[in-house]
């Protein structure tokens, strides 16, 4: 138990280099190039790659669990072969998208980003054009790297993406003053090209490959009905990826800048999910599927100890952003060709963005559980649901509050979809939560207000008067206090459950 929790930690550690470096390579971007249409063509490309290939990758995280998992340890030759089978037949799909969208770039950005300016539309097609081909290679990394977790070899998605902001980071301060916006189309291709190099050699050393199985066969017929048999996950990645593209869809009507406001708001908010609770996530869904082969009650309590665990750890973080999003994107970003405005934009959006963050590992862990138990149609109502959410939120609060409104929308429709796949989890499939577990959670929440009103005291009328550095340091470091503190005593004392 002890090694598998530090196992955990070093995978966080890793996840959190990781994520340390791509904010260098943000911060990189912005102080080369400033807060403008050019900024803003890069955030619309570079999203809409890994977008593109994240319809797949859903389906990948939420179908390779469940059928390799089990599989691997009865046969793992079998399990082996049938993954061949299948990253051949992707590989395809991967490489028509790639030349259809290296013909018709100006199509893809027409559509997605319609009311961008002029000079931001040709050069994001310009980028998108000469970018598209490292689709191919981020396709099978992903592959790859999903089977790997499949059969419980963790850590390989955090090198990657070490890899690649490492490539970026070198490419962009040694060549960005010589070739201009070509280096970024040189480092978008090259990190890809990298981390497929990596996983290729991760994948050899632990795996045990039989040399006599055709490792390039193709199979279209295996293909078609590995689509059928997902089709409700294909289409609810392919909707819950449209919501993530529905902010640039509104934000490209707004002032320039927006849409790298939103970007660089929600790379800060997005911090402690890739970090720590996705992590941590990832490697609980492989449990789950075999707590799922023990019985109800053992899916039942890995659930809930998933979901206040995370519940638990999210909440002071939430408070620490909204306190102090001005100084932390002072701190991050301002230097350079950045200025005052980007730190207004970026600071208000986060602020908006972080209250997503409440029910987003609730509502992870109910669509993972979903797909353990076989029911593929209930993420997909409730992606459906929080689409048209999104899309009318978006309509309404960014008429009144433009790019702010955009961000605030998706934080509604994350805690509104996940309210809905909870109830619909319980009425439909099984109970999970009890009337304690919502003594719980109500509990949790009055430590977080509390914790919230004495930070902020603290913050107007004794931390303002130090730097950024220092103010957010000491912020993060009495939230935590105060916040375990309550936590701790809370707990402590049982008289609450009477």
């Amino acid at each position: 138990m002890k090694q598998g929790k530090l196992y955990i930690v070093f995978i966080i550690l890793l996840a959190s280099l990781a994520k340390g470096l791509g904010l260098v390579r943000d911060i990189l971007i912005t102080y080369q190039i400033g807060f403008n249409y050019v900024t803003d063509a890069i955030f619309i490309v570079l999203p809409i790659i890994l977008l593109m290939f994240s319809i797949f990758n859903t389906v990948i995280k939420n179908t390779f669990r469940p059928m390799f998992t089990n599989q691997y340890v009865e046969n793992p030759q079998k399990a082996t072969n049938h993954f061949f089978m299948l990253k051949n037949n992707l590989v395809i799909l991967f490489v028509l998208i790639s030349i259809t969208v290296f013909l018709f770039p100006e199509v893809l950005i027409s559509v997605l980003v319609p009311g961008i300016t002029s000079e931001t539309r040709e050069l994001s097609i310009y980028l998108l054009r000469w970018s598209i081909f490292s689709l191919i290679f981020i396709g099978l990394v992903n592959i790859y790297n999903g089977f790997l977790q499949s059969i419980k070899i963790y850590g390989s998605e955090q090198y990657i993406s070490i890899i690649n902001n490492i490539v970026f980071i070198i490419i962009i301060a040694t060549l960005f003053d010589r070739v201009g916006i070509h280096a970024i189309i040189l480092a978008i291709v090259l990190g890809s090209f990298f981390q497929y190099i990596f996983i290729k050699y991760k994948f050899s050393q632990s795996v045990e490959i039989n040399n006599s199985y055709e490792k390039y066969k193709v199979n279209l017929h295996s293909l078609k009905k590995f689509i059928s048999d997902n089709r409700l996950i294909i289409y609810g990645g392919a909707l819950s990826q449209a919501t993530i593209l529905l902010d640039k869809f509104f934000a490209s009507f707004f002032a320039v800048g927006s849409i790298t406001a939103l970007h660089y708001a929600n790379t800060i908010n997005n911090l402690p999910l890739t970090m720590v609770l996705m992590v941590i996530t990832n490697i609980f869904f492989t449990n789950l599927t075999l707590d799922f082969k023990q019985g109800e009650k053992v899916l039942k309590e890995s659930i809930i100890n998933q979901t206040e665990k995370i519940l638990m750890f999210i909440m002071p973080i939430i408070i620490f952003i909204i306190i102090n999003a001005s100084n932390i994107v002072n701190l991050l970003f301002n230097r350079g060709s950045f200025d005052n405005n980007g730190v207004i934009m970026i600071s208000s959006a986060l602020i908006a963005y972080s209250f997503g963050l409440i029910l987003w590992g609730t509502k992870d862990v109910f669509i993972k559980a979903s797909y353990v138990v076989g029911n593929k149609s209930l993420p997909f109502k409730v992606t459906i649901c929080s689409l048209i959410m999104n899309t009318v939120l978006n309509l309404i609060l960014g008429y009144f509050w433009g790019h702010v409104g955009i961000a605030l929308a998706t934080s509604i429709s994350i805690f509104m979809s996940a309210i809905l796949i909870t109830y619909l989890f319980q009425t439909q499939i099984f109970k999970v939560y009890t009337r304690q577990h919502f003594k719980f959670i109500i509990k949790l929440a009055l430590i977080a207000i509390i914790t919230f009103c004495l930070v902020s005291l603290l913050d107007t009328y004794f931390l303002v008067r130090f730097n950024d550095f220092i103010q957010v340091a000491l912020s993060l470091t009495i939230t935590a206090m105060i916040y375990s503190a309550l936590l701790y005593f809370s707990f402590k004392y049982k008289g609450w459950e009477k």
